[in-house]
């Protein structure tokens, strides 16, 4: 039997969120796709598959919107974030999305939480860098050298 603990929230009616970072649907589609209030919440309960975003965080589509599994599985056992509060990750992991790995915390300890898991991007490390930190020492050293 499983320990995992399931929570609603009120505006998402017909799915539930798990400690575990799973998220459920009872809706099922009674008719055909042309119309959009062809869904009944009536079906059993059935596990959600995230798609990955582009920065990796794990996200699930609900009435036709987009939203983190992290900030998701917060809300439902925690309550919504407070004002100016982010979704954290303890173990810097963006797909570990159980409850035991979130927090909602400051912006300012999220990036240093970043910097301690080395998951802050900067440097060549960036998609958007023109230049190898080789490139910029080498240019560096001319510079002082008068070269």
């Amino acid at each position: 039997m499983s320990d995992v603990k399931y929570k609603t929230i009120e505006r998402f009616a017909g799915y539930r969120f798990g400690d575990d970072g799973s998220v459920w649907s009872r809706w099922v589609r009674v008719g055909p796709q042309i119309s959009k209030s062809r869904h009944a919440m009536s079906g059993p309960w059935t596990a959600l598959r995230p798609f990955k975003s582009l920065n990796g965080y794990p996200y699930i589509k609900l009435f036709n919107r987009k939203y983190t599994v992290h900030r998701l599985i917060l809300e439902a056992f925690i309550g919504p974030a407070p004002k100016g509060m982010w979704a954290c990750h303890e173990n810097g992991v963006r797909d570990d999305n159980r409850l035991a790995n979130l927090r909602w915390d400051t912006p300012r300890n999220n990036s240093r939480d970043m910097i301690f898991h080395e998951t802050l991007v900067f440097g060549e490390k960036s998609g958007v860098a023109k230049l190898k930190q080789s490139q910029v020492d080498a240019m560096r050293d001319a510079w002082e050298s008068g070269n």
